[in-house]
């Protein structure tokens, strides 16, 4: 069963008005949201070219920089390599404390002056036992 209902010319005519109102309406939206979509698509675009470009950057700074590195660790393995040792002579401090009972000096912890090892019996201490 169908219905059909009638209606005034003068509510068609406002239903119409109405209808018209609400399509330019959404045309309207459309238009702003395309625009929006537009700014927002150019303003990713920037954010990512500037974020490309101070990437660039700090590469170029961490290179300069491992280079810069690397000379001074090169100048440090010269001035600190020197010619080979030919006669390795020990300086040993002889204080007047005693020495304690885990070292290795023993009783040539005596005296209270600076004496090369050689002239002393004393044997060869590594930093790890002095500590």
């Amino acid at each position: 069963m169908v219905r059909t209902i009638y209606l005034p010319n003068d509510n068609i005519t406002s239903i119409n008005f109405q209808l018209e109102s609400m399509k330019l309406q959404l045309e309207e939206q459309r238009k702003l949201f395309d625009q929006k979509d537009a700014a927002w698509e150019e303003e990713r675009k920037v954010l990512l070219d500037a974020m490309a470009s101070a990437t660039a950057r700090a590469d170029v700074d961490q290179d300069g920089l491992r280079r810069e590195l690397h000379k001074v660790e090169e100048s440090l393995t010269e001035t600190t390599k020197g010619p080979p040792p030919t006669s390795l002579r020990l300086i040993c401090l002889r204080t007047s404390l005693p020495a304690p009972r885990h070292s290795a000096v023993g009783a040539a912890a005596e005296g209270g002056q600076w004496a090369p090892c050689s002239s002393m019996r004393v044997p060869l201490v590594t930093p790890r036992a002095l500590c």
